[in-house]
């Protein structure tokens, strides 16, 4: 079941609770888990990894999500995330992607990314996405796809509670493009682009690391922004 967009009375009651259990841990730990390769992806000029990451050291070892949505056309990420708040309108938990704008060198971009409930409870997840781009501009530019970002997307199952687990990022990616779809309509082209970044097994089932349960297809869907 998908978490609440509501957040009541209730959820602030689990939310205290949980603090006072020392149960809330606001990001899956990327060291008890390894990605696939990191590859270096390029659009034209511009360049980012494949991987977002829990802080800002690159390796498998601390790897968080694939990259797997692009929003492009007019995009930048505050537009994004304004358009998104009706059904992600909490944030989450900060981490990292690398990237390289226009060939001027690797920086790192931060993001808490936005989600459809900070605290969903046992039974319940919430759909979770980090938005990266240059920092100066919130965006990439290039001739091909005008102003884009890239982003991750996954789900957090009951993570207010002792159970808790993260994953399932193909499940969000479609899900979260159906939302805009049926919110805007317009051009989504499904899993187009390829990352180099799948994660399931041969059946196309989950690859599940302790409380990290990788399974996306390796290419991100694209979402026209107006």
């Amino acid at each position: 079941m998908r978490a609440s967009k509501a957040f009541t009375a209730g959820t602030l009651v689990v939310l205290l609770i949980a603090v006072c259990l020392g149960a809330i841990v606001f990001a899956t730990s990327a060291g008890a888990s390894t990605s696939g390769p990191i590859h270096t992806k390029s659009i034209r000029e511009d360049s980012f990894k494949n991987y977002d990451f829990s802080n800002m050291i690159e390796s498998r070892s601390h790897a968080d999500w694939g990259i797997d949505m692009i929003f492009f056309g007019n995009a930048n990420i505050n537009k994004v995330k304004r358009k998104l708040s009706p059904v992600l309108p909490a944030s989450g938990s900060p981490m990292y992607a690398r990237l390289n704008n226009n060939g001027s060198g690797w920086t790192w971009d931060r993001d808490s990314g936005i989600k459809s409930n900070p605290c969903p409870t046992p039974g319940a997840y919430a759909d979770h996405m980090r938005l990266y781009a240059p920092s100066n501009t919130d965006y990439f530019w290039s001739s091909g796809w005008g102003s884009y970002v890239i982003a991750s997307t996954h789900e957090d199952h009951h993570e207010c509670w002792f159970t808790r687990w993260s994953g399932e990022s193909e499940r969000a990616e479609h899900q979260i493009a159906q939302d805009w779809l049926g919110m805007y309509g317009g051009n989504v082209q499904w899993s187009t682009f390829r990352m180099e970044n799948r994660m399931e097994t041969g059946n196309g089932g989950p690859i599940i690391q302790g409380n990290h349960h990788w399974r996306q297809d390796g290419k991100a869907t694209l979402v026209l922004v107006q």
